[in-house]
């Protein structure tokens, strides 16, 4: 979006949501996607995670983790999409727990 601004304000927020809705409607990309925000169900990430603890592959810590994953994922027959009339605020620090001790880098619902 041409002159967006990195703001708290709800409303500038809820107005870019409410542009990308309109400009983008029922759109799928089917491309590959970085990772900082990628959602899916919880079935969905375990269907082709790493192993059975870890959804990413642990060796990858902040970056690559994507690249890998979606590879594993494609060779699977999944699909990856990006959503444009989605848009998410991410804030990295209340995203991630912050004892560093994600679980391959993915938080299940109740942490241990």
């Amino acid at each position: 979006m041409k002159g967006y601004k990195i703001t708290d304000d709800l409303k500038y927020l809820d107005s870019v949501q409410k542009f990308v809705e309109v400009k983008y409607p029922q759109e799928l990309w089917f491309t590959t996607v970085n990772g900082f925000c990628m959602a899916a169900k919880t079935d969905t990430w375990f269907s082709g995670a790493f192993n059975s603890e870890c959804v990413f592959n642990p060796k990858h810590k902040m970056t690559k983790n994507e690249d890998e994953l979606e590879g594993r994922w494609l060779k699977m027959g999944k699909t990856i999409a990006i959503c444009p009339s989605s848009f998410v605020w991410h804030y990295r620090s209340v995203t991630r727990r912050p004892n560093g001790k994600d679980r391959g880098a993915f938080r299940l619902k109740k942490d241990k």
